[in-house]
């Protein structure tokens, strides 16, 4: 396999004709300057696995994947010498983050012990109460409260449901998942209505 290192501050060449690629900015970068190109590279790879001709597998890499073992070192260094209050205050200062890290908490657990984890626990709760008591305070003493939606949000949540199943955004897979919700809804409601007429 042969690589070549595409620097993002030149023009990338067209491996197949030559002809400059260019890049919008969104996505992968493109390796080919037309869908022609592709096409053609395309064919003629299939032609020659069909002949027996070995394909020459082209990588096309940015210099950041290129790192000399300079650069690797001084990152290593730069990493060491970063010290833990430096840390701490990025986190602490950027919500996003900080919401980065509770997400890996929450996604990984903690494998520290139980005693660790209610420390942790703890310490989560008296912040918060200190950003957003009452929010917190209510959280905590009347988790089973929830919140009793009017008559406009059910009809904007069953609108969204019909178009979701109508123009195919919830998909047949996720079909059967509703099915038992679905079908104590309409027996319920089925019930209020004959209820209603007597």
């Amino acid at each position: 396999m042969r690589e070549v290192i595409r620097d993002p501050a030149k023009t990338f060449r067209c491996p197949r004709c030559g002809a400059p690629v260019t890049y919008k900015g969104r996505g992968r970068r493109p390796v080919w300057c037309s869908a022609r190109c592709r096409v053609e590279a395309s064919i003629e790879r299939r032609g020659n696995e069909i002949v027996g001709v070995k394909t020459e597998v082209v990588k096309v890499v940015s210099p950041a994947a290129r790192l000399s073992d300079w650069e690797k070192e001084r990152r290593q260094q730069i990493e060491r010498n970063l010290d833990r209050d430096a840390v701490v205050e990025m986190v602490a200062s950027r919500p996003e983050l900080l919401m980065d890290v509770l997400a890996r908490v929450e996604e990984q657990g903690l494998s520290a012990p139980a005693g660790d984890r209610q420390i942790l626990s703890d310490a989560m709760i008296r912040t918060a109460r200190s950003v957003s008591p009452e929010t917190v305070d209510h959280a905590i003493t009347s988790p089973q409260r929830s919140h009793k939606r009017d008559v406009s949000e059910w009809v904007t949540l069953l609108d969204e449901l019909t178009m979701q199943l109508a123009t195919g955004l919830l998909y047949n897979r996720d079909l059967p998942t509703i099915d038992d919700p679905m079908r104590n809804l309409v027996d319920h409601y089925l019930q209020r209505v004959d209820s209603s007429k007597h």
